[in-house]
């Protein structure tokens, strides 16, 4: 799926309608683990960011994606084009940002009760609430680097991007909602900041950051 391509809102994409599905009818993406017969959307699936890094595939459907990247984010990653998924088709990110009840329902909460025992978290400092706003950010490179402090995992850093699209409730995100969202973003990686050499570059990233909210609303 290429960078512009019109998406129609009411279609499944046809590489999400291969993948299995759960009890309720729903396809289930590639990353998730399943016990037995039972998906955990919750937990990826052993070596499926291996397998999506070198091999190219889609985090969402599993199939090759094509030059353009889209990564689906929240506003701190954003700021520090830092995450921790690889990228999908432009198809499969907008249908998961219209569809995926923690992405499209600012008010949902990720249950993180009854995990299994063995899981490793993600990598990064992930905040457990929900943003209320959600990004495609489409890019045509990625690098990975190791984790650090004592985590086993690696992260993404994101290339320069082409393309920023904003969302909140399956729609297309208004720049105010935008705004309110990227300045409690913000807030939260202030409390990560260790010295004034990091509250520099985190202020120069958020200034960087704002240049791909959306236009302004017209009245």
């Amino acid at each position: 799926m290429e960078g512009n391509t019109v998406i129609d809102p009411h279609r499944t994409p046809s590489a999400l309608l291969r993948l299995p599905r759960d009890a309720r009818g729903y396809p289930v993406p590639w990353f998730v683990k399943w016990y037995g017969s039972r998906p955990d959307f919750r937990v990826v699936g052993e070596g499926k960011f291996s397998r999506a890094v070198a091999g190219g595939r889609c985090w969402i459907c599993g199939e090759r994606v094509g030059r353009y990247l889209c990564f689906v984010v929240g506003p701190m990653c954003v700021i520090n084009r830092i995450t921790s998924e690889p990228p999908s088709h432009r198809e499969c990110a907008e249908y998961a940002v219209r569809v995926c009840p923690f992405l499209a329902i600012p008010k949902m909460h990720r249950q993180a009760h009854n995990l299994p025992d063995e899981i490793i978290h993600p990598a990064g400092d992930h905040n457990p609430r929900n943003p209320g706003v959600v990004a495609i950010y489409i890019a045509r490179k990625f690098s990975v680097f190791p984790a650090g402090l004592g985590h086993p995992g690696r992260l993404i850093q994101m290339g320069e991007p082409t393309e920023v699209t904003w969302w909140r409730e399956g729609r297309p995100a208004t720049r105010s909602e935008v705004n309110t969202a990227m300045n409690r973003g913000l807030t939260a990686l202030y409390e990560q900041c260790e010295n004034r050499q990091d509250q520099q570059d985190l202020g120069d990233a958020f200034a960087r950051a704002l240049r791909l909210m959306p236009a302004e609303e017209v009245t």
